[in-house]
């Protein structure tokens, strides 16, 4: 059972297989379960992550949800209806009648996610040197609007670190488990751990990260899987240290002095034990739990426990670790498979560049501690991006390159829950 193994796929559809030695193909199925956007039974094997592109349909007419650190609300018009909460955790443009239309993270969530952000328009820091200015915004896979989708984010406090995690989906169709509470369990511990050590002087910024996801996964009393991705700011070097585990990316941005455009200077690389498969933490039953879960009447997941031969979990400690160099104007776009499988570089900056310059604030703005654009509606503009291209069956996008380069047939977008963290650096 591969979800249980920790190299379930990243996107659950049946790619088709380039033949090498003809010009036919043959139909290759994926195993796999990271995301599932059809119901299979119970004895099905996974077909991977997206459902075949035959399948795809028009993104649901609600699925977007913004959070800033900085910012009130955000402006423009949506390609999805968006929920946008201010520090004080107001939610803008909704009264309480509308309540039940909060999608992808509920009020008490959002307040959760950005419970220390409390000083107006910035993250709070007691500290000299520079923090972090953070917007997130999550759009669920469209069958997954309902229960806001899997994937989870957390914001420090002192402006000093982030995180996305993605949780694994098969724990939902298959065994009838809730994804994304492993997800936020996860993200929750990697958090205080992340608060805990901001003083730490005798660790690095990539130590401490490495430090908050291993914790974070300790933290862990759910039974689930995830990929996730923990960012740490160390105020006085200055750096950006970087942890992770899985298919969830960072690029970070910098002005260019030639251009004065934002242009990738820094990224990520997604971990994967072959293409589709990311690494993964997860936390699976032992044997003491079998009596509760077939309580429950998790009867399929005690069975696939039984059934899973044994095999090396992937760990914290596989997680890759990266150290940035961070200045004043950078810009660090954090996201799960969602948007990097959609959305390619240099469409990012394309974003990015039209944001800013709609902002017009510019480097004197920068430099008084202001982002350069409201980091809250520049995660919302590409989190939307991505979700138009998600649904798109013709598009080139980075998972069909991918997927060719893999040997496999795959052209267009692909659905999935969408999760955008926008962070600027600023002057604390």
């Amino acid at each position: 059972v591969r979800g249980l193994a920790g190299s379930a796929p990243s996107h659950n559809l049946a790619l088709q297989r380039c033949s090498r030695s003809s010009g036919h193909s043959e139909m290759d199925e994926v195993a796999g379960v990271k995301h599932v956007s059809v119901v299979a039974s119970e004895d099905a094997v996974p077909t991977g992550k997206f459902q075949d592109k035959s399948m795809v349909s028009k993104v649901s007419s609600s699925g977007a949800l913004s959070l800033s650190s900085t910012d009130a609300g955000t402006s423009g018009e949506a390609a999805t209806p968006s929920r946008c909460f201010s520090s004080d955790f107001l939610v803008s443009d909704e009264d309480e009648d509308q309540e039940d239309h909060i999608v992808g993270i509920t009020k008490q969530r959002a307040a959760d996610v950005l419970a220390d952000t409390r000083d107006g328009d910035e993250i709070g820091s007691a500290k000299p040197g520079l923090q972090l200015s953070a917007g997130v915004c999550q759009i669920p896979h469209p069958e997954k609007v309902a229960h806001g989708g899997e994937d989870s984010v957390f914001i420090a406090e002192h402006g000093a670190a982030v995180g996305v995690a993605d949780g694994v989906s098969e724990w939902g169709w298959r065994f009838g488990m809730n994804p994304r509470i492993f997800s936020d369990e996860l993200m929750a511990g990697a958090k205080a751990a992340a608060e805990r050590d901001i003083a730490c002087i005798q660790t690095t910024a990539k130590e401490r990260a490495a430090s908050a996801l291993s914790l974070g996964f300790d933290s862990v009393k759910s039974f689930g899987a995830a990929t996730a991705l923990v960012l740490v700011l160390d105020a006085q070097v200055p750096e950006a240290g970087v942890a992770n585990l899985g298919d969830s990316s960072l690029r970070q941005f910098r002005r260019s002095s030639s251009t004065q455009r934002m242009e990738v200077v820094g990224q990520t690389k997604e971990q994967l034990h072959e293409f589709n498969r990311p690494r993964q933490l997860s936390r699976v039953p032992r044997p003491d739990d079998f009596p509760r879960l077939l309580a429950e009447g998790k009867k399929t997941l005690v069975q696939a426990v039984k059934r899973c031969k044994p095999y090396t979990p992937d760990m914290p400690s596989d997680a890759e670790l990266y150290a940035f160099k961070a200045e004043v104007g950078d810009l660090f776009i954090i996201g799960s498979d969602g948007l990097f499988d959609n959305l390619h570089d240099a469409e990012l900056c394309d974003i990015i560049n039209d944001d800013i310059a709609s902002a017009a604030l510019g480097e004197e703005a920068v430099a008084a501690a202001v982002p350069a654009a409201a980091p809250g509606d520049l995660a919302k503009k590409l989190a939307e991006a991505a979700s138009r291209k998600s649904v798109c069956l013709t598009s080139t996008t980075p998972f069909s390159q991918s997927a060719k380069a893999a040997g496999f047939e795959y052209v267009g977008g692909v659905k999935d829950d969408i999760t955008v963290v926008a962070v600027w650096v600023v002057r604390a």
